[in-house]
């Protein structure tokens, strides 16, 4: 189990570099050749589509943890029983998203806020986008249980090579091919997507555990349960959802499509750390379902390590976005983005942060089926984030929007900690004195060190942010070194090292 989670673990790494290397590239050529307007439309078009993810239910949870429960338990005909049983309810949520999301086709100007002479072939975006979502829901299915079974890294290694190709065509769209760029960056994410989920369809279909289609395996009280403990999780999505699909509709509504980008591209950056973040610890929920399934009496002891683990990686990630974010969006974008999103980043960062804190506590809760009440709080204060943005970006502009994230965040963060310090049994003294504490003095040496190197030196390059970065982590690595790894971990370690060398 512990080799299985590091190679999950290590290509998530993979996949986050690939798709680092590809925003780097991709997203200053994608701002300059469709312009800040069609952008800021591409956004807003895919934020209305966000929405449509809730129709999931939340079966993509529910089937991750029943299906490392099936496996945990040895039962190879209830993985049939889940996967027949799931995908007809996934395939006719496509259907109803793609009926809905028409209806963008035939009104953008009331649901979009954009009038159809705006720009060419918008009612055409709207309806691909729908087929988009069709294909998605299915998909859904496969990912799924493929993280189920323990083999993310199989979906991680493909998605990489994937991601390459599919950018691939995308600078073609935008550089070379003749006609509406918007239409083509459409049409190419539709046939990307039909691509991706076919292959890893194939990959459900084979290898240990596989499973089949049958009519047979359909189960309505399988149905049933799927769908009732997804409905918790269902409820956290749409909290999400509302927050974060939301903003960039609320901004172009408020201001104008022009505005978005000055949000979207630091929001872009954020996302992409706690990305990174979330990809390498994402195989913990199948592995606390395992523990929930055959040994829920050991949640605690798999609590500390892995929380620490998540929070070493967090609290970096968030030190190097606050202080390096703006330099790089200007190196990145240019000095406009970068002055008006510098507010952006710094609050999106701060939020980022405090999540690296209170680390897996909603995996812990999905993973024990305790998530309900908590999700529902959370709702609640994603539907007050988004009443108090209305105010906020009349009044402070795309920084008012990333503000109310960074207080609605640090409310719902702070419920779903004390729920899941009932569910493990730990108090708060505790997990700070195992998992924060020991990482405070690290994380203060790298903030130190980044904000004496923005003093003294200038970084005007990408190689200064580089150097910056590489600096910032060896300075890190080494104060954890010292003060957050006890002298058995230590010796673990080095012993470790020296057998693979």
């Amino acid at each position: 189990m512990t080799k299985r989670l590091l190679l999950n673990s290590l290509s998530a790494g993979v996949l986050y570099a690939v798709n680092i290397v590809i925003a780097f590239i991709l997203s200053p050529i994608m701002v300059f050749q469709l312009g800040n307007r069609d952008y800021g439309i591409w956004e807003m078009v895919n934020s209305f589509c966000g929405y449509f993810g809730i129709l999931e239910l939340g079966l993509g949870p529910a089937i991750i943890r029943y299906v490392a429960r099936e496996i945990a338990l040895e039962n190879p005909e209830g993985l049939n029983r889940i996967f027949n049983s799931a995908f007809w309810g996934l395939l006719f949520s496509g259907l109803l998203a793609l009926g809905v999301i028409s209806l963008a086709a035939v009104w953008p100007d009331k649901l979009l806020n954009l009038q159809p002479s705006e720009i060419s072939y918008l009612s055409t975006i709207c309806i691909i986008a729908g087929l988009n979502l069709l294909v998605q829901f299915p998909g859904t299915l496969f990912v799924a249980f493929l993280m189920g079974r323990q083999e993310y890294f199989k979906v991680n290694l493909f998605r990489s090579a994937f991601y390459v190709l599919q950018a691939i065509f995308f600078y073609l769209a935008l550089t070379r091919w003749i006609g509406s760029k918007l239409l083509w960056i459409a049409v190419v994410s539709l046939a990307g997507s039909i691509f991706q989920y076919l292959v890893l369809g194939f990959m459900c279909f084979g290898g240990e555990n596989a499973i089949r289609f049958s009519r047979r395996a359909f189960s309505w009280d399988i149905a049933k349960e799927l769908y009732r403990f997804g409905f918790n999780s269902a409820v956290l999505m749409v909290s999400d959802r509302v927050q974060r699909q939301s903003l960039p509709l609320v901004i172009g509504h408020v201001s104008n499509a022009a505005f978005v980008v000055f949000y979207a591209l630091p929001k872009r950056l954020v996302d992409y750390a706690k990305d990174f973040v979330f990809s390498m610890s994402m195989p913990l929920m199948p592995y606390f379902s395992s523990i929930d399934a055959v040994r829920g009496n050991q949640k605690m002891e798999a609590w500390f390590p892995t929380s620490r683990a998540v929070s070493f990686l967090t609290m970096p990630a968030a030190g190097m976005l606050l202080l390096l974010g703006e330099p790089f969006l200007n190196i990145w974008i240019g000095p406009e983005y970068a002055a008006r999103g510098r507010w952006v980043i710094i609050f999106l960062a701060l939020s980022f942060w405090v999540s690296g804190v209170f680390s897996n506590t909603s995996r812990v809760l999905i993973a024990s089926g305790q998530h309900g009440p908590v999700a529902r709080k959370a709702l609640f204060i994603s539907g007050i984030a988004i009443l108090l943005a209305l105010p906020g970006t009349i009044y402070f502009g795309v920084s008012g929007s990333a503000l109310v994230v960074l207080l609605a965040n640090l409310a719902a963060d702070w419920f779903f900690w004390k729920a899941a310090s009932v569910c493990v049994g730990v108090r708060i003294k505790e997990h700070f004195e195992m998992t924060i504490k020991p990482l405070l003095i690290p994380t203060s040496c790298l903030l130190l060190f980044l904000i004496l190197r923005r003093s003294f030196w200038e970084i005007s390059t990408y190689f200064d942010v580089f150097k910056a970065v590489g600096l910032s982590i060896i300075v890190y690595l080494a104060a954890a070194w010292r003060f957050s790894l006890s002298s058995e971990e230590r010796a673990g370690i080095v012993l470790r090292l020296q057998r693979i060398i």
